[in-house]
């Protein structure tokens, strides 16, 4: 039987945001901090955290679980969310865990799902990453890399940061607003209730290759 965690920390900043939330399972209370950030969270996580941490008026000690977004999305903050979370989840003993954006997005929208749906994040390039889930939230295919034109756009509803991009290039896409953000206390209760859809000790997960280039001038070599 899987483990369940009374107080859990739950951290998000591989996206387009900044985020941080303790859950009380016992009680049910969350307490609640998010904030649209495109960058800079290195600045602002700590000092959130030490926020609801404060709201819940409950020291670290009393925390028995981390959860953080592991990907993918943007590089920088999405280090910044797992670096904090495995430092926290060392410093305190206690196990950290991860879930994927595509995953906390569609955990948050699957209560008002009415069929299956497909979930995009912004690469910031031509391609999106994608995933579609059943109206449960259930992943039914693995997440992917993929162009506008790889990607049906009929018979599924699009939420996302990427769907507005995507509804841009597919005028037949339907498309939902609301969920562009991963929601940490969603992501805090669902690892309360359901924590086989987490990975403990998470990698980081990149869907694409880092943009690098080697140089083309002749390098000096020293014997």
């Amino acid at each position: 039987m899987a483990k369940t965690f009374s107080t859990i920390l739950a951290l998000d900043t591989a996206m387009s945001g900044c985020s941080a939330c303790v859950f009380d399972a016992q009680s049910g209370q969350a307490f609640v901090r998010s904030e649209d950030m495109p960058r800079g969270q290195a600045q602002h996580l700590i000092p959130m955290v030490e926020d609801v941490m404060g709201q819940a008026g409950c020291g670290y000690e009393a925390l028995e679980a981390i959860v953080t977004t592991n990907g993918p999305g943007a590089f920088t903050g999405l280090r910044i969310g797992l670096s904090s979370a495995k430092a926290f989840a060392q410093a305190l003993a206690i196990p950290v865990f991860g879930i994927t954006t595509l995953q906390a997005l569609a955990l948050a929208y699957a209560p008002d799902a009415g069929g299956e749906f497909c979930v995009l994040v912004e690469t910031r390039r031509e391609e999106f990453y994608a995933q579609r889930f059943g109206a449960d939230g259930a992943a039914l295919e693995d997440a992917r890399l993929a162009r506008a034109e790889e990607i049906a756009p009929d018979g599924v509803v699009f939420i996302g940061d990427g769907a507005a991009r995507f509804k841009g290039l597919n005028a037949a896409a339907e498309t939902i607003e609301g969920f562009e953000l991963p929601d940490p206390e969603v992501m805090a209760r669902s690892l309360a209730t359901n924590p086989a859809l987490f990975s403990e000790n998470p990698a980081a997960l990149y869907l694409r290759g880092a943009d690098v280039s080697a140089s083309k001038r002749s390098q000096r070599r020293i014997a």
